[in-house]
């Protein structure tokens, strides 16, 4: 797009339902170099690009057709590189490929020459969203501790099998099954044995139902769950593997060799680059054995950002770094 076609030509905006409008967040972007021409629009996800598809078009040889996206997670707005052929750049700094970082207002994003956005909408969640400072650590060390205290004299094999049982699954979602069985509630909540936690006419024992779901997590190996999350996701082999910060050779390994046992931290990331949420990465890393604990703090950390809807591995090894805790990286098995 060259900024000139936009000279004296109306505000863009894409309006959508009005009783959808009210519940969805509004993008705001001042296209620079247009004599402050804004592009609006309601929604949680927006394709910038040369194509005609795309919600912002912007027709400019050097601009990929898919160039870049802008999500908002329901907590702030994020900027992801689609794979462009020529970058896309955030306050100057290029972002490598499927690689998603958080937005805030005053944000410039440059994805050719003199074709440049300005954020002109934000959210408060960005700011902590970025490298971890001060307060996000002190955050962060709260949570832990708040948790990681609590479990300390517990055995290590106890604390694994508590860390799952206990955890409530949160509401449907299309993109990992939950099985329809109670689980154990957390602490001072109704035990699962009582009748508002079983199933309508379900006369089985939780200790039978929790041997169901142990039986049923075997039915398919780490690799063959990979396989089905990316069909439910719709998501190619790359943006994962990139998203997660593995290399593509330990991918394809993974995804071929369905006996492979990957390391508990490649099966962290992969959730990451997922983007699954805290009862999804459970389900996921039980399928190598492994789950996420209390007893390890390098696990809350991982929890932390999940819950927070930051996919970002960079982001969650900068807060290890910064707590001295081991990074996600280490120790891949090849």
């Amino acid at each position: 797009m060259d900024p000139q076609d936009f000279s004296g030509s109306d505000n863009i905006e894409i309006t959508r339902d009005q009783d959808e409008a009210a519940i969805e967040p509004e993008l705001i972007l001042l296209i620079a170099g247009t004599g402050g021409t804004l592009f609006r629009g309601v929604g949680s996800r927006f394709l910038i690009g040369r194509s005609r598809d795309a919600d912002l078009p912007l027709w400019n040889i050097s601009i990929s057709k898919k160039h870049c996206t802008i999500i908002h997670t329901g907590r702030m707005w994020m900027l992801e590189d689609l794979h462009s052929t020529f970058g896309t750049k955030l306050n100057g700094k290029e972002l490598r490929a499927f690689e998603r970082v958080p937005l805030k207002r005053g944000d410039r994003i440059d994805l050719a020459q003199n074709v440049s956005l300005i954020m002109e909408s934000g959210d408060e969640g960005a700011e902590k969203a970025r490298e971890p400072d001060e307060s996000i650590l002190d955050d962060l060390k709260e949570y832990i501790d708040a948790r990681f205290m609590q479990w300390t004299a517990e055995d290590e094999f106890s604390a694994t099998v508590k860390a799952e049982r206990i955890l409530p699954p949160p509401a449907a979602s299309a993109d990992l099954p939950r099985p329809a069985m109670p689980y154990a509630p957390l602490p001072g909540a109704a035990s699962p044995g009582t009748a508002e936690h079983r199933p309508e006419n379900d006369t089985s024992s939780p200790d039978i139902l929790f041997l169901e779901d142990i039986i049923r997590k075997q039915e398919k190996t780490f690799s063959e769950a990979m396989l089905d999350l990316l069909q439910m996701k719709n998501r190619k082999d790359s943006e994962i593997y990139k998203r997660a910060e593995i290399s593509r050779q330990l991918f394809s390994k993974i995804m071929n060799d369905p006996n492979y046992q990957p390391t508990k931290n490649t099966a962290m990331q992969l959730a990451i680059g997922l983007e699954l949420d805290v009862y999804q990465t459970q389900k996921l890393l039980g399928r190598a054995g492994y789950a996420l604990t209390p007893s390890s703090k390098v696990d809350l950390v991982v929890q932390y950002f999940i819950e927070r809807e930051i996919f970002n591995v960079t982001f969650i090894n900068d807060a290890l770094f910064s707590l001295k805790l081991p990074l996600l990286k280490t120790g891949l098995k090849l």
